[in-house]
């Protein structure tokens, strides 16, 4: 479980920040007309990611420029020092953007790790209290949700997290989860202006 920890510290940070209504209205439409979603295959582990069709695959490269561009300069030191962390790792980490609605999805597949019930309450206490440290700055944060799912061959952790900044008209909520089956696991982080639901998203991947 060690090594697990280490994975979610480096994680579990924050990296969307600023929404606008226009960009609610469209994942709210999405949702609610179930726009389905397409496959995306991560050659080197061979994982094939089940997304909704909106989402693009976007560099490592191109994803550190978006953060450089973030006007919370805390948040921004600790998303680019995250990035560093993960690239002296050696780990690979896939980003999707969905621009028109200012959402993101971080895939971070790990060493395959067997985890149960007690293991993911572990777990959302830690993924809590990094989630809110790392936070940008004067944000409000609620944890709305926590679940661990086991059918003895899949394994699923999920937590979902509500953030308010001040003066911002929206909400804005992280989605984290743990997944392992097939002797693969990974984290899947899912950012968005809106709640809405990614299960059905996560239970279609195929590690």
């Amino acid at each position: 479980m060690k090594k697990l920890f280490l994975f979610l510290f480096i994680f579990s940070l924050l990296s969307c920040e600023n929404f606008t209504k226009s960009t609610a209205d469209i994942l709210s439409k999405n949702n609610k007309d179930k726009v389905p979603g397409k496959y995306h295959t991560l050659k080197k582990e061979k994982i094939r990611v089940f997304l909704p069709e909106e989402f693009n695959f976007i560099s490592l490269n191109d994803y550190r420029n978006l953060i450089s561009r973030s006007n919370d300069t805390i948040t921004k030191s600790r998303e680019l020092e995250r990035l560093n962390t993960i690239e002296k790792s050696k780990e690979n980490i896939y980003f999707f953007e969905y621009i028109e609605a200012a959402s993101i999805i971080n895939i971070l597949p790990t060493e395959y790790m067997i985890f149960n019930k007690k293991d993911a309450q572990f777990m959302l206490a830690f993924v809590s209290n990094l989630v809110r440290m790392s936070s940008p700055t004067a944000t409000d944060f609620e944890k709305i949700e926590a679940e661990f799912k086991n059918n003895n061959r899949t394994q699923i952790f999920k937590a979902i997290f509500k953030f308010r900044v001040p003066n911002n008209e929206l909400d804005f909520y992280k989605h984290v989860y743990f997944m392992s089956e097939n002797n693969k696991s990974a984290f899947i982080t899912f950012e968005t202006p809106i709640p809405t639901s990614f299960d059905e998203y996560i239970y279609r991947t195929k590690l």
